[in-house]
């Protein structure tokens, strides 16, 4: 079994500690709890002793096959480039961009938008943190 936590800065510390707390007695069993952090985030103290694995971008080589599986249409190399670029190899971006992609726009006789578009499951997040922001 897993339990995965998503976004783990934004714990409160007593949920922190006992899930912390559960992990490690955890280790000795079948059962395994995944904290995902984002980029950037402080490790908590209540999970400080647990094992790290830290997750880059993906390769431009990967991000190239992940978009041309994630696009329904020819892709133009040009356009594989740009996309992989902006999107700074990330997954979740990589493929919303995928979905936004054209006929044309794929196979590079059109120009793609500036800036690329985004979905919904990617922009959501980047909103919040914005509108979080002081004036």
């Amino acid at each position: 079994m897993l339990c995965v936590i998503d976004d783990a800065q934004w714990l409160d510390d007593d949920s922190a500690h006992v899930l912390g707390f559960v992990a490690r007695r955890l280790r000795a069993y079948r059962v395994g709890i995944l904290f995902a952090t984002r980029d950037g985030s402080e490790r908590r103290p209540p999970l400080d002793s647990l094992p790290e694995l830290r997750l880059a971008a993906l390769s431009d080589g990967d991000a190239i096959e992940l978009l041309q599986v994630a696009t329904r249409h020819r892709l133009d190399a040009g356009v594989a480039e740009q996309i992989t670029g902006d999107s700074g190899g990330t997954p979740l971006a990589i493929m919303e961009m995928a979905g936004t992609l054209t006929v044309d726009q794929a196979a590079g006789r059109a120009p793609l938008p500036w800036p690329l578009p985004v979905g919904r499951q990617l922009a959501s997040p980047v909103l919040r943190r914005v509108r979080e922001l002081p004036p």
